[in-house]
């Protein structure tokens, strides 16, 4: 499971590669970090429920989440804690409608079964870096923070 340092290092390559107008690399870096950034809320919203941080990556491990839906049924799944649209304020939510949207584009890209802009990528993966940087004040805490227990 991405340690912090690990979350820091896929946005600065993500970052860096905004500013090489590499729109691929930009999107799938940055949709890399959003998926590790996922996984760390699940750790949180698991030790809200009492789990130790070992616990919560082997139930992630065991439930094999491979997209937003996943996400967003284990993260509801956990009874202690608001369900993840709850949790989310108003400007994150609208952002959150649109990377429901982009991983659309993730799959189209990744399986070639369609290609995108340079241009296109670029704004998406902005998108998806200013929604995580939403996150860094989601209510479990900030997923870019050491995780004790």
């Amino acid at each position: 499971m991405s340690h912090p340092k690990y979350l820091s290092l896929l946005k600065d390559k993500a970052n860096l590669n905004i500013r090489r107008k590499d729109g691929i690399t930009a999107f799938v870096m940055s949709w890399i970090l959003w998926e590790a950034v996922r996984t760390r809320l699940l750790i949180l919203k698991y030790r809200l429920n009492g789990h130790t941080v070992k616990s919560a990556r082997f139930n992630i491990m065991q439930a094999k989440i491979s997209s937003n839906n996943g996400f967003i049924k284990a993260f509801n799944r956990l009874p202690v804690g608001d369900n993840w649209e709850v949790s989310l304020d108003n400007v994150v939510t609208k952002k959150w409608n649109r990377i429901k949207q982009l991983e659309n584009v993730r799959h189209q890209l990744v399986h070639g079964s369609r290609s995108y802009y340079d241009g296109e990528l670029l704004r998406d993966a902005n998108e998806v870096i200013e929604f995580i940087e939403l996150l860094l004040g989601h209510s479990l805490g900030n997923p870019f923070e050491k995780i004790k227990g």
